[in-house]
């Protein structure tokens, strides 16, 4: 362990002792017990973990997907790799196996995360795709009640394109159109939207499931006095 203490730097001077024989002053020495409690030292005593000034200090991060507390670099979200999961994992006092600790205890604080803004995660989402799910949603619960926020919303959910019509243009003759998606007889009802949804040729289960949570999606954030159709279109793989 270093023999200074940088807690001697707030000190008067007349506390500074002349080390005598290599040995550490005594006052030296009693200050690390403190440092190494509030701001941790960089040793092997209490195996790598982090002081307490230093866990308080990464609090507000916690509560934001991006753990910058955890990066050199200065980004946005940037992904977490298997070294900075084990950076992650040191700053809590458990003795799990890194990933372990990151697919229980981070996986579940996401979950937990999410529900402060009604988010519902995915089971099947890693935890990157966590982690940026709840970074933009915020942004995108400003625009609830529109066109634009309901089809971000449905994108972070589908991860494919999805286009939201209000108004479609009646047969014209001359005008290339095809049935079912760009025309209509005699235009759309009042407060009527069509949502067209691109997905990936799968079975039929998957897709019927895509479709139950779409139709979820646009339940909870449409404006309750309208009406929609959903249009599902199966690109070739």
């Amino acid at each position: 362990m270093n023999s200074k203490s940088k807690y001697m730097e707030y000190l008067p001077s007349v506390f500074y002792e002349t080390v005598k024989d290599g040995k550490v002053p005594f006052i030296t020495q009693y200050l690390k017990i403190f440092e190494k409690i509030l701001s941790g030292i960089d040793d092997d005593a209490l195996n790598g973990r982090k002081g307490i000034a230093e866990v308080l200090d990464i609090i507000p991060e916690l509560f934001h997907p991006r753990f910058s507390f955890i990066f050199d670099e200065t980004s946005f979200l940037h992904p977490i790799e298997n070294n900075n999961k084990e950076l992650f994992r040191k700053y809590f006092n458990t003795d799990m196996d890194t990933q372990e600790f990151m697919n229980i205890y981070v996986d579940e604080f996401l979950e937990w995360l999410a529900s402060w803004v009604a988010l519902v995660l995915k089971e099947d989402w890693d935890i990157e795709r966590k982690r940026k799910v709840i970074a933009g949603i915020i942004p995108i619960f400003r625009m609830r009640g529109t066109k634009k926020g309901l089809e971000e919303y449905l994108w972070i959910y589908t991860g494919t394109d999805v286009n939201i019509i209000e108004e479609v243009e009646p047969f014209q003759v001359g005008i290339r159109s095809t049935v079912g998606e760009n025309t209509i007889l005699g235009g759309l009802p009042p407060y009527f939207f069509i949502v067209n949804v691109d997905l990936p040729a799968s079975d039929n289960i998957t897709i019927n499931n895509k479709r139950k949570v779409i139709k979820k999606i646009i339940e909870s954030e449409k404006p309750v006095h309208t009406n929609y159709s959903i249009n599902i279109k199966i690109e070739d793989s």
